[in-house]
């Protein structure tokens, strides 16, 4: 097959604008809800944020009426998806956000921002690598990045039947029609829950909505699944110093990682050794391992579907909760990382 491009990418969104096209639907506010347990409302008062890659802007809107003293900036490809997302901004009367169109792969914004979020964007890339320090370099000097990717576990299936599709789908992917055709006849179709219950409160109770949902699980031309270690090697030489698994997701719950167990405020949200283990014995093995090989016994036990990453530079730890400490790694000691699913 030749090489997908951006361009490519752009006709799926164009066609089937992400997370929906309905303006009518409620906004997301489950990164809002993140940033609450990551550094609470006032780190957000005076912050620039930007939503890179940020689709329809269900979550930039909410993100910004949630945070009404930070300026968000939504940023996108998708000229039709950038349309419903200012229509949203309108329709819930929000000000503080804006925007703007612009390719990560090609990314030069003439600014800098305290908060860089992208969510569900990176493992869609055509050069994930590339487009990460892309945006890192778009990072003010305390900045903190927070990024969503799957991961291969408990996408399997997904993934699985999104190569059936694009196998029978034949050579010429720029039929959007025929590829939906196929999807349909497979009958496959993102569950509401997959990334735990309430992960996203836009998901889409319309047809439009569920086949833009669709399109994006089965049809999308770029997929990376990444092991947390592979996922955080993306990280190496961007400029950032540190980086951490903030938390997973799984089709049952959402749970934040507390490698150290120092977080206090939403204890019931965090995993920790006790939660993994019943046996003492086990438990004491895991806390005694390096932190890069809890991460893996953590994927291993948990086969997240996706899972969220912090990285930041300067004093950007000192804005966030210390549970992020205690999960960091610094970027010049990240090990190797497997190349395949497994470490054989």
């Amino acid at each position: 097959m030749p090489p997908v491009s951006t361009d490519q990418v752009v006709a799926m969104y164009s066609r089937y604008p992400y997370p929906t096209p309905v303006v009518g639907g409620g906004l997301s506010y489950d990164v809002a809800n993140l940033f609450s347990l990551l550094c609470g409302g006032d780190a957000l008062e005076g912050s620039s944020v930007l939503d890179a890659g940020c689709g329809t802007g269900q979550r930039a809107v909410g993100f910004a009426q949630r945070y009404p003293g930070a300026r968000v900036r939504g940023m996108d490809a998708v000229e039709p998806a950038l349309n419903v997302a200012r229509e949203l901004a309108t329709r819930h009367a929000v000000k503080n956000v804006a925007f703007t169109r612009g390719d990560i792969m090609k990314l030069e914004m003439g600014e800098t921002f305290d908060f860089i979020i992208s969510t569900g964007v990176v493992h869609h890339l055509e050069d994930p690598r590339r487009g990460l320090h892309n945006l890192c370099r778009h990072l003010s000097p305390d900045g903190v990045i927070c990024v969503w990717v799957y991961h291969p576990f408990g996408e399997m299936e997904r993934l699985i039947g999104r190569e059936l599709l694009q196998t029978l789908w034949g050579a010429d992917r720029g039929d959007l029609a025929e590829g939906q055709r196929v999807m349909e006849q497979l009958q496959l179709r993102l569950g509401a829950g997959r990334y735990g219950h309430g992960a996203d409160a836009s998901q889409p109770a319309s047809r439009r909505g569920q086949l833009s949902a669709d399109a994006d699980a089965f049809m999308h031309p770029i997929v990376h699944a990444y092991r947390f270690g592979q996922a955080m090697d993306l990280f190496r030489d961007s400029g950032v110093e540190w980086v951490a698994v903030n938390g997973i997701n799984t089709p049952e719950v959402m749970k934040l990682v507390d490698l150290d167990g120092v977080e206090d405020a939403g204890r019931e949200f965090c995993l920790r050794a006790e939660d993994l283990f019943q046996s003492g014995d086990l438990a004491r093995r895991f806390d005694a391992l390096p932190r890069t090989e809890r991460y893996r016994a953590i994927e291993l036990l948990m086969k997240p579907t996706g899972f969220t990453l912090v990285a930041g530079r300067g004093n950007a730890a000192a804005r966030l909760t210390a549970r992020i400490a205690g999960n960091a790694v610094p970027t010049g000691e990240l090990p190797a990382p497997d190349e395949g699913i497994f470490r054989v």
